[in-house]
């Protein structure tokens, strides 16, 4: 009788393990029923297609599918949550260079487990990411590349053909508003700077080939007709326009300005400029061909809230636009009228090549077109 129930025992440990093993290789090959198993996911243009094993449990209420950014802003995670019945759910990529994606079972509490499938990790090689905050952006229009810098120092030459970086450099400095121009052939990239310096970079290498002591502080510089034309701290009593000989690299002239003041020049003019203040303060600058001072005039449109941030002049001279708002006014700083923006605010100003069309950039997530006839809206492009 003993050995009948000894040989019993064998042969149900046999079979329990039998199970076991025979659970074991369906897990290896099609995932266990227990456990989540987040597949690879397909991917087409923006949109991720993810998918995974159902979870075999009554307690189930919901899949919660986690999408992380990047690893060091876990506060920017974004949780999707997902019926229980369904096992897959599609997703538009953030404008982020790398994005992780896992799924959680969301259980009831009555049973206490904590079910976490694998991470699988996404980085986006369509798009170039910059490892800083862009401040502002001069294109040249002739080479197709665009000197991207920001406030914080750094200055990137990008390829907008090839879609690539293919020049950078850390100035360890804070930066104004930068111009570039054409001096004896070469083109150069005028760089203004808090410690009150103008450093002068070869546009094709960013290598420093010059630089010009100004002011205590710098915000912006307009160059044209071998004049550099720059908006400083002179004193503590206010800001200064100085206008510096490229050549022999002296003042020419100064003039008081408004605090801060963006200078743009006035196309089809050689000293011509519109400068908005930090304040949104507009005026009008005139100088001569030879960089000395002639006349200001200051303007009455701080009630539309212009910017210096947003701001661009328009491609015959006539006037410019500004602002959230999307203010366009004369250059004798009246204003003509504002965009239609509805609930969106703008945030950057283009033209097209035939001065037809205006082209904005939103809060939206959107390029805006305008007519530069009536002022209408044409196109929208999501971003």
């Amino acid at each position: 009788m003993k050995f009948l129930q000894i040989l019993s025992f064998v042969i149900i440990a046999a079979s329990i393990s039998s199970c076991k093993k025979e659970n074991n290789n369906s897990a290896s090959t099609s995932g266990s029923s227990t456990s989540i198993t987040l597949a690879t996911p397909s991917i087409s243009d923006n949109l991720v297609h993810l998918s995974w094993s159902k979870l075999n449990t009554p307690y189930l209420r919901s899949y919660i599918v986690a999408r992380v950014p990047d690893t060091l802003s876990p506060q920017t995670s974004v949780f999707f949550t997902v019926d229980k019945d369904i096992t897959e759910f599609i997703d538009t990529l953030p404008m982020t260079p790398y994005v992780q994606y896992y799924v959680v079972a969301s259980i009831s509490s009555s049973s206490g487990a904590v079910i976490t499938s694998n991470k699988i990790n996404h980085t986006r090689s369509e798009t170039t990411f910059m490892a800083f905050a862009p401040m502002d952006a001069l294109i040249d229009r002739t080479t197709h590349l665009a000197y991207i810098y920001s406030i914080s120092g750094d200055i990137a030459i990008y390829d907008l053909q090839n879609k690539s970086i293919v020049k950078q450099i850390s100035t360890q400095a804070t930066l104004g508003y930068c111009d570039m121009a054409t001096y004896n052939g070469k083109k150069e990239l005028y760089v203004p700077r808090n410690d009150g310096w103008l450093f002068i970079y070869d546009a094709s290498t960013l290598e420093q080939i010059d630089q010009i002591h100004v002011a205590s502080q710098l915000f912006s510089v307009a160059a044209n007709n071998g004049m550099l034309y720059i908006n400083g701290s002179a004193s503590s009593s206010g800001s200064t326009i100085i206008c510096c000989s490229r050549s022999t690299k002296t003042q020419v002239s100064t003039v008081n300005s408004t605090y801060n003041a963006r200078l743009k020049l006035i196309q089809g003019t050689n000293s011509e400029f519109i400068g908005i203040s930090q304040y949104n303060e507009s005026s009008y600058y005139r100088f001569d061909n030879a960089g000395v001072f002639v006349s200001q005039q200051s303007g009455s449109l701080s009630s539309y809230y212009l910017s210096n941030s947003i701001f661009e002049m328009f491609p015959n001279g006539s006037s410019f636009i500004s602002g959230a708002s999307g203010v366009i006014a004369s250059k004798s700083l009246s204003f003509i009228t504002s965009l239609p923006y509805g609930n969106m605010s703008f945030t950057t100003f283009d033209f097209d090549n035939s001065h037809q069309l205006i082209y904005t950039g939103t809060t939206t997530k959107s390029i805006q077109t305008y007519s530069m006839v009536d002022y209408q809206l044409t196109k929208t492009t999501s971003t």
